[in-house]
């Protein structure tokens, strides 16, 4: 389900150029809100996942504006290297501190001061840094399949630094994946590395593939590939998760990827206060399977 249609949604796009790269954004807005004042209104940021792009949030954006009247507004970005924002320059890993510092850059273009976050993966890991280093601009912490990136014990630092270099410049001669079709290009990542329903594939697909004459392309970085080049340590993890003020709310799928991660659910498990709302789906469960669940569990933790 697109949200790019004639209704009561209003749909904005935006170019934020910083430093020569390009960063795109879509702002969403309900009828209740559009005629306000937006500097009353606390927006949403949405932060997707790991190769996906914004589109992931249109259905579940949808369905939270289906089932409340309050006025609301949605500002999904594009983080580097994904959807239509441009790639990350150099030869570097994308680390997901990194990206903190254009999510900021952007909502301090637009003059956002207070915000609400909803990540998804490898989004919610950035959220959660976000709320733990401007704790006193974010008003909730809204997240789905995960809450902090994996860390690692200190010694092992050399060693992940090395495995990130080495795949940054294997990357460097990687080629890009054409497709014939455009449904082939759903396909693959329907298929791919964490598999997606071939409607959310397609989805994504209508935002994030391009066109050349040489095929159909998805318009994300290979180096995304590249592992981080350092990890976040325990305490590292800790400390950022314990500088959050705002109220933590934590979805899970029952057949996604973090409750199947025994590190990972034993880390939730040992914060107090932290009680996953867990519903059937897998790791892209607020694309389609459980949108409308997700977005009711929303409004209930935000109004």
């Amino acid at each position: 389900m697109s949200l790019d249609t004639p209704c009561a949604i209003s749909i904005t796009p935006h170019v934020h150029t910083f430093k020569n790269q390009s960063i795109y954004t879509k702002t969403y807005q309900n009828s209740s809100s559009q005629n306000l004042d937006q500097s009353l209104i606390i927006p949403f940021v949405c932060l997707h996942g790991w190769m996906d792009n914004l589109a992931s949030f249109e259905r579940l954006i949808h369905d939270i504006f289906e089932n409340t009247a309050q006025p609301l507004t949605f500002i999904a970005i594009d983080l580097p290297g994904h959807g239509k924002s441009d790639h990350a320059t150099g030869v570097n890993a994308y680390n997901i501190w990194s990206d903190i510092s254009t999510v900021m850059a952007v909502l301090n273009k637009i003059g956002i001061a207070n915000f609400a976050l909803l990540g998804h993966s490898r989004g919610a890991m950035i959220a959660t840094l976000i709320a733990g280093t401007y704790p006193e601009r974010v008003t909730h912490l809204c997240v789905i399949e995960s809450i902090i990136a994996p860390f690692d014990v200190s010694t092992l630092a050399p060693a992940s630094l090395r495995e990130s270099v080495d795949g940054q410049l294997k990357l460097l001669t990687k080629k890009q994946n054409y497709y014939e079709t455009f449904e082939q290009a759903v396909q693959a990542r329907a298929n791919g590395v964490v598999n997606v329903l071939f409607d959310d594939a397609k989805t994504l697909a209508q935002h994030g593939v391009k066109k050349t004459d040489k095929g159909f392309y998805w318009h994300v970085d290979a180096m995304l590939l590249a592992p981080s080049e350092i990890k976040l340590s325990l305490d590292q993890t800790n400390a950022f998760f314990n500088a959050v003020t705002a109220p933590v709310h934590l979805v899970l799928g029952l057949d996604g990827l973090i409750t199947k991660n025994k590190s990972m659910m034993a880390w939730i498990k040992s914060r107090p206060n932290l009680t996953p709302h867990t519903l059937d789906g897998g790791h892209h469960l607020h694309m389609s399977q459980a949108s409308t669940l997700i977005a009711q569990y929303i409004i209930k933790c935000v109004t």
